[in-house]
């Protein structure tokens, strides 16, 4: 992540050095990472998007929405992320991941597993 930003990142590190103020530096930093993740979570999403982590691509699959797939992927490896991670993960509002939520439940793919605040999602393979 540094590596392909390495000038940007000793410019940033020598500009806050004469100032003696961390902001810029720690705004550049944030940016990559966002920058990283958003690379990195996009990736997984095109890899795992064949099917086979959320059940074989069954015709229950073939009549989710898009996004409600991708819920299910991302849910598979965090199983306690917040909605509003979610719809920031998946460009979207959390009006949308809410109700692709819904959709999922009312679909026997998904089960909240505890309390809004303290549970967990339980991704249900078809």
């Amino acid at each position: 992540m540094v590596c392909e930003n390495q000038d940007l990142y000793y410019q940033a590190l020598r500009d806050a050095d004469k100032v003696s103020d961390c902001t810029d530096f720690i705004e550049f930093m944030l940016r990559v990472i966002d920058d990283s993740l958003k690379v990195s979570i996009s990736d997984n999403l095109n890899q795992k998007n064949d099917g086979k982590n959320v059940g074989n691509m069954s015709e229950d699959n073939k009549k989710l929405p898009k996004t409600a797939l991708q819920i299910l992927i991302i849910l598979q490896d965090n199983t306690t992320i917040t909605i509003q991670l979610l719809a920031q993960q998946l460009g979207v509002t959390t009006r949308t991941v809410e109700r692709n939520i819904k959709l999922l439940q009312e679909n026997n793919r998904l089960k909240l597993v505890g309390s809004t605040n303290s549970g967990h999602w339980l991704v249900i393979n078809k």
